[in-house]
Formats: structure tokens, C-alpha cells, sequence
């Protein structure tokens, strides 16, 4: 597996697998309806702001299996999905891996994100903490409970 930067080719993938995710990963922690409204939030430009303004990481063996957004600016891990087909085969650990790198790079000493209901075991087990539980609101008014977390990196 090699991690490189997305390219605006890759976007119609990016969103494929994106909305696979979100269906079949999330789905036992949201309501359809939430679901529905969070996978039609999804743009194609929103995937091309992001590889301008942040780093934005892939997971590539013989297709996508996974993509990392991280905003070094804010020390935000943005965005982290996998393929569901790839989940649970050390994709998201890889990506996780290559942000801590990046954020250590540009001098960062910590990172935060906002978990959804299935990642939070998942972060936890990379050294992520809990902060607080939080509502993250969709454009359609829709909210999807989330975690807010962090991880102090070792820069030693």
C-alpha cells in the first residue's frame, strides 16, 4: 500500500467510496434519515477545496481503500474514511500514522477531531481521548451526535 496525495482525478472515487462508508460503517449509530442527509451533503467541490487548502491523504493498493483530511492550521483531523470492504485491515491506523507525521512536521504538539458514533473505539485505540459529546450540524438542519477527541503526539 502506498499513501499519496489526492488529485482532482480522484474525486468520483473519493466520493464512492465516501458514501460506502457512511452507508454500511455508520449505519448501526445513525438514523437512515441521517444518513440520507449527510451522504447528499457530499459535493465533488468540497473534495477539491479540501486537496487545496489541507493535506489530503490516500490509501492506495490496487484501488482507493481509504482517505485522510488533515487541516494543520487547526490541528484537525477533518476527515478519515475507509472503504467498507478495506475496514478493519489497518487502512485508518496507516492514514492516522501518516497525519501524527504531517502534524509533527508542521510543529504541531497535539490533534483534535470530532469522532462519529462507530470511529470512537477506533480512535480510542490509537490514543485518542474523549472530551465531550457534541452535535455536528448537516446543511439540511440534520444532527449527527459526535465526539470530540485528541491526542497529544510525541515530538521527541
Amino acid at each position: 500500500m502506498i499513501i499519496r496525495r489526492a488529485a482532482p482525478s480522484d474525486v468520483d472515487s473519493l466520493r464512492r467510496i465516501h458514501n460506502a462508508s457512511i452507508r454500511r460503517l455508520c449505519s448501526a449509530h445513525y438514523t437512515p434519515e441521517q444518513i440520507h442527509d449527510w451522504i447528499r451533503a457530499i459535493k465533488p467541490e468540497g473534495y477539491l477545496k479540501a486537496m487545496e487548502a489541507y493535506e489530503f491523504m490516500l490509501a492506495v493498493e490496487t484501488y482507493i481503500e481509504g482517505f485522510c483530511i488533515l487541516n494543520t492550521e487547526k490541528a484537525q483531523v477533518t476527515a478519515l474514511y475507509v472503504a467498507p470492504q478495506s475496514a478493519r485491515k489497518g487502512i485508518g491506523r496507516t492514514l492516522i500514522r501518516e497525519a501524527e507525521l504531517l502534524a509533527g512536521e508542521n510543529g504541531l504538539c497535539e490533534l483534535n477531531l470530532k469522532a462519529t458514533l462507530n470511529a470512537v473505539e477506533f480512535y480510542e485505540r490509537v490514543g485518542f481521548l474523549r472530551r465531550e459529546a457534541l452535535s455536528f450540524l448537516l446543511p439540511s438542519g440534520t444532527g449527527l451526535m459526535c465526539i470530540s477527541m485528541t491526542k497529544s503526539l510525541d515530538i521527541g
